[in-house]
């Protein structure tokens, strides 16, 4: 069996976001993996589903589209065990009746997404809300979303986006306050912001100076300057 590594959970800027895991597992080990039910959304790669499915956790992997075969496949030099199976989700209309998972777990989908695949217009707060109701539904009394998001951020990456986009960022980017406003039907948040620019570079020493600067602003940098937000709400 391969070992797991945060590279193939997290796959890009991961020194950085990486900061979800320890931040997840406070809530994680409250759980009894055996007994508990876990819909991981937006999986693409499907590295969150095999870090919870090596810790012993039923996971559900899932992607709008589905999760491609080769992922699957991929998947079974990591587990010796049962405990990943696949779907194709449409986060707007999970497939699932009401209360019937302990956690739901997500990590960059929210800023994606699209009411309508095909217009643009509909990647707005409004429907980001819809998909958190959909979420919240679907999890059991006093169970968790948990998640990570791009934030705006500072002047300084939000100009590298246009950059680097041209323009055409296609994410509809969240700021601190909408982060309260989406998770409003919560009885409980829990976040954790951080980061002022992205380890994106070739070069893995460059990404690890950069976290560590990081690292160093996060007590004195404002909330509204960090570009990730890390959350556990509980309904």
């Amino acid at each position: 069996m391969m070992k797991l590594t945060n590279d193939r959970i997290i796959e890009w800027d991961v020194h950085n976001w990486s900061q979800a895991l320890p931040f997840w597992e406070e809530v994680l080990k409250q759980f009894i993996p055996s007994e508990t039910k876990i819909l991981a959304l937006g999986e693409r790669s499907g590295g969150l589903s095999i870090w919870l499915a090596q810790k012993g956790y039923k996971v559900i992997c899932s992607d709008f589209g589905g999760i491609a075969e080769n992922v699957q496949n991929e998947h079974k030099q990591y587990l010796g065990n049962d405990n990943i199976q696949y779907r194709d989700i449409n986060i707007f209309k999970i497939p699932f009746s009401d209360h019937e998972f302990d956690i739901v777990i997500a990590k960059s989908v929210i800023g994606g997404l699209k009411l309508i695949q095909s217009d643009k217009s509909t990647r707005s707060l409004e429907n980001q809300k819809l998909a958190i109701q959909e979420i919240f539904r679907v999890l059991k009394d006093s169970g968790y979303f948990l998640g990570a998001e791009n934030l705006v951020g500072h002047k300084a990456i939000q100009r590298l986006r246009e950059f680097y986009k041209k323009g055409n960022i296609g994410w509809r980017h969240l700021n601190p306050n909408e982060v309260i406003e989406l998770f409003a039907p919560f009885s409980k948040l829990k976040t954790k912001f951080f980061g002022l620019l992205p380890g994106l570079f070739k070069s893995n020493i460059v990404n690890l100076v950069i976290y560590k600067i990081n690292t160093m602003l996060d007590k004195i940098l404002n909330d509204n300057h960090k570009y990730i937000c890390f959350f556990c709400a509980r309904k």
